[in-house]
């Protein structure tokens, strides 16, 4: 996505990243990384500070892609492994979809903490209560799962402030586009008008009204 809106490479920004990705991967915890992530990001030169400063600690906090992908596999582990595969259709995959995007933008950026999200989810769409049989095998592995999602959410914190700043770039330079647009119309006519011969024949009854339009156009 980031290759696809800058059309350029995203791997030498990407490279500024990976301070920020070894840290997510020893702490697993996004608000641990966010001091590391927004000083990456700033070295890399293509994000300006206040977007930097905003977008990074808000993306610790709802943008976590890894959960919204783990959640929903790791539900369906545990499903088919206590024997209620026949329970799984349409509408348990739809509200599984559901729970795992809300419920990864409300998962404290802590270790861990989908786990009980994943427990919640389980009870939630197959009307169980406690915990699951086969729970103990996730939890033997999350240590691991947890770092690799936590380093894809600050992964994505960082391409996120990166668009943004893509974005609010390409606005900048159309605002002063059109203000520089503005601004040759406004001389034309005052040129043409002294050139007609002052405000007896400025250009028609119309002139004044294009004027102020033009005026308009370039304050804003």
């Amino acid at each position: 996505l980031l290759a696809l809106v800058t059309r350029e490479s995203p791997l030498p920004f990407l490279r500024h990243v990976v301070p920020a990705q070894v840290v997510a991967f020893a702490t697993a915890s996004s608000a641990a990384t966010v001091p590391v992530t927004t000083r990456c990001v700033l070295e890399s030169g293509q994000v300006p500070p206040h977007i930097s400063r905003f977008v990074i600690p808000l993306g610790a906090t709802l943008n976590m892609d890894g959960g919204a992908l783990y959640f929903p596999v790791a539900t369906v582990f545990l499903a088919i492994t206590a024997g209620l595969a026949d329970q799984l259709s349409v509408a348990s995959y739809a509200m599984l979809l559901l729970i795992a995007t809300l419920g990864s933008a409300g998962a404290a950026p802590v270790p861990s903490a989908g786990l009980v999200l994943i427990v919640t989810a389980y009870n939630t769409v197959f009307s169980a209560s406690g915990i699951p049989p086969t729970f103990s095998f996730l939890l033997a592995v999350d240590w691991l799962l947890d770092r690799l999602r936590t380093t894809l959410n600050v992964t994505g914190d960082a391409a996120v402030a990166r668009l943004v700043a893509h974005y609010e770039a390409a606005e900048a330079a159309s605002a002063r586009e059109r203000r520089a647009r503005c601004g040759r119309e406004l001389g034309g006519m005052e040129a043409g008008r002294i050139g007609g011969g002052g405000a007896g024949s400025g250009g028609g009854p119309l002139a004044p009204a294009r004027d102020q339009e033009a005026r308009s156009d370039l304050e804003s």
